[in-house]
C-alpha cells in the first residue's frame, strides 16, 4: 500500500487505493492527528488500512508516536538525566497501560515514544541544538506526533525564563526566555492543518508572577492580568500565533511517577511552604560556604561525627580558643560563623521545615496530600481569533470553580 499524504477529496483519497474496496462511508470521522489526511478522511482510513498515515522515522512505522523534547539533560550525556522519570512515565503510559494488543496493534499499529535531547554545550555555553541533522530528525517526528511534551525545568520566581541542568555540576541554569523556547519549538514543530496538542513539563509552568497563594488563587479566578504574566502563557501566545495549537500547563512543581505512568503536581497549599523551606536551605548553604567542605573532608579522613561534635561543643564554650588543627579550625569556624548570622539562618530552616511538616499533616487530615494526581492544569487554546484558559480540573471541593471551568476567554492578552 502506498503511503497517503494530504487528500483534500474522497475523490483524489480514491484514486490513490485504487487496489482495494472501500467501505461505504469509511471516509467520514474524525482526525488521526498521526497522519496528514484531513478530518473528514481519516477516521475510516484508521480502522481499514493501517499503514496509511504512518509515518516512516527510521526503519519503524508510526501510527501513534508520541514526542519528547526534553530540554533539562544535555545531548550525549550518557547519565541518568533528570526527565528520566518523566521519560519513564510516558512509556509507561503509552506504550504499556494504552498500547494496543492483538489484531488491533496489527491492522492500526503500536504507540511509540521517542526522547530527543535537545540542549547541547558549545564551547563554554548551553543551548538549543544548532545541528541541522538533528533538527531536520526532531521535525519530522514532531510532524506525525500524536502529542508532543516540551521537558524544562522552571522557578515561581522567573516566570520569563526556563532552565536546563548545570553541565558543570548540580543544580539548574537558564536556558532561554519565553521567546528564545518558542522560536526553537517553531523550528521543530512544522504547522499542520490539525491541531498540536502540546504539553509543558514545566515546574510552576502556569504560575503567574505573583505566585504566593495569598497573592493570587491559583486554583480560583484568576484576573487577566496575572494569568497573562505565567511563562506557560507568554510561550503559548508566541506559538499560537503561527501555529493551531492545544498546550497545557501546571500551577505547581510536577514529577511523575515511573511506576504507575501518573503526573504528580504540588498541591496549592504546599507551595508557599516549599518555596520558603528551598530559600531559607539555600541561603544556609551558600552563608556557610567552606565549612561544608571541612566537614566533608573530616569525615572522609575518619573523624567521627561525635567526635566533631565534641570539638565545636569546646569552641561554643570558649569561642576565642586558638586552633591549629584541621578539626579544631573546622569547630572554630563554624561557631564563629554561627555568631555572626549562622544560628538565625538555622532557626529559619527550622522553622520552614516545621511549616512544611504542619501544612503536610493538615493535607492528609483531609484525605489529601502534598502531591497530587489530576490537579493545578490550565488548558490554551486560541481558535478564531478567541484566546481560552481553562482550569481542566477545577478547585478540589468547590461548587463554583468546578473542572473545565473557564477562566479567561476573549481577544489575547
Amino acid at each position: 500500500m502506498k503511503w497517503v499524504a494530504a487528500l483534500q477529496t474522497d475523490e483524489e483519497f480514491a484514486l490513490h487505493l485504487h487496489d482495494y474496496t472501500l467501505p461505504a462511508g469509511m471516509l467520514r470521522g474524525a482526525a488521526y492527528p498521526g497522519c496528514g489526511i484531513p478530518r473528514r478522511h481519516s477516521s475510516g482510513l484508521r480502522k481499514n488500512f493501517p499503514l496509511c498515515g504512518a509515518a516512516r522515522v527510521g526503519s519503524i512505522d508510526y501510527m501513534s508516536l508520541y514526542v519528547v523534547l526534553n530540554l533539562e539533560d544535555k545531548y550525549q550525556s550518557t547519565g541518568r538525566g533528570a526527565a528520566d522519570s518523566t521519560v519513564k512515565a510516558l512509556q509507561k503510559r503509552y506504550e504499556q497501560d494504552k498500547q494496543r494488543h492483538g489484531l488491533v496493534k496489527l491492522f492500526i499499529g503500536k504507540n511509540s515514544l521517542i526522547e530527543h535531547r535537545c540542549v547541547e554545550l558549545n564551547g563554554a555555553t548551553i543551548g538549543f541544538t544548532t545541528s541541522n541533522a538533528r533538527i531536520m530528525q526532531i521535525a519530522a517526528d514532531c510532524a506525525q506526533a500524536e502529542k508532543i511534551y516540551v521537558v524544562a525545568h522552571g522557578d515561581p520566581r522567573t516566570t520569563d525564563v526556563c532552565y536546563t541542568n548545570d553541565p558543570n555540576g548540580v543544580g539548574v541554569v537558564r536556558l532561554a526566555d519565553y521567546t528564545g523556547l518558542a522560536t526553537f519549538v517553531k523550528s521543530v514543530v512544522p504547522a499542520r492543518k490539525t491541531v498540536i496538542r502540546m504539553a509543558l513539563v514545566m515546574c510552576y509552568g502556569a504560575r503567574c508572577t505573583r505566585y504566593q497563594r495569598a497573592q493570587v488563587d491559583h486554583m480560583g479566578m484568576i484576573p487577566a492580568n496575572d494569568i497573562k504574566t505565567s511563562f506557560a502563557y507568554k510561550l503559548f501566545k508566541d506559538l499560537a500565533q503561527v501555529r493551531s495549537l492545544k498546550m497545557t500547563a501546571v500551577t505547581g512543581k510536577i514529577q511523575h511517577d515511573s511506576t504507575s505512568g501518573r503526573a504528580l503536581v504540588e498541591h496549592e497549599d504546599m507551595i508557599d511552604e516549599n518555596m520558603e523551606f528551598a530559600e531559607a536551605a539555600k541561603a544556609q548553604t551558600v552563608s556557610k560556604g567552606p565549612l561544608n567542605q571541612q566537614y566533608s573532608q573530616l569525615t572522609s579522613s575518619g573523624t567521627s561525627v561525635s567526635t566533631i561534635n565534641t570539638e565545636v561543643a569546646k569552641y561554643r564554650a570558649n569561642p576565642t580558643l586558638a586552633a591549629t588543627t584541621p578539626l579544631e579550625q573546622y569547630a572554630k569556624d563554624l561557631v564563629n560563623w554561627e555568631n555572626s548570622g549562622g544560628t538565625a539562618m538555622k532557626a529559619r530552616v527550622a522553622s520552614a521545615q516545621a511549616a512544611k511538616g504542619a501544612a503536610v499533616a493538615n493535607l492528609r487530615g483531609a484525605n489529601q496530600d502534598e502531591n497530587m494526581h489530576k490537579y493545578g492544569k490550565f488548558i490554551y487554546t486560541y481558535k478564531n481569533n478567541v484566546l481560552k484558559i481553562v482550569s481542566k480540573y477545577g478547585k478540589l471541593n468547590d461548587p463554583v470553580i468546578v473542572p473545565m471551568t473557564v477562566l479567561y476567554q476573549g481577544p489575547l492578552l
